[in-house]
């Protein structure tokens, strides 16, 4: 929910999020079945 809020904040378009937050939803979807954790926290900790 914090990127979300984060994103809010910068003022970036409602399609611009969504866009945004797909991605993360994909790339998160990706590194869970690979059973990388630590590696999704990481890479969404380098986005912010």
């Amino acid at each position: 929910m914090k990127g979300v809020y984060y994103m809010r904040r910068e003022s970036k378009s409602e399609s611009q999020r969504w866009l945004i937050q797909a991605k993360r939803d994909l790339d998160d979807a990706i590194f869970a079945k690979e059973g990388e954790v630590d590696c999704l926290v990481a890479y969404l900790l380098k986005l912010l």
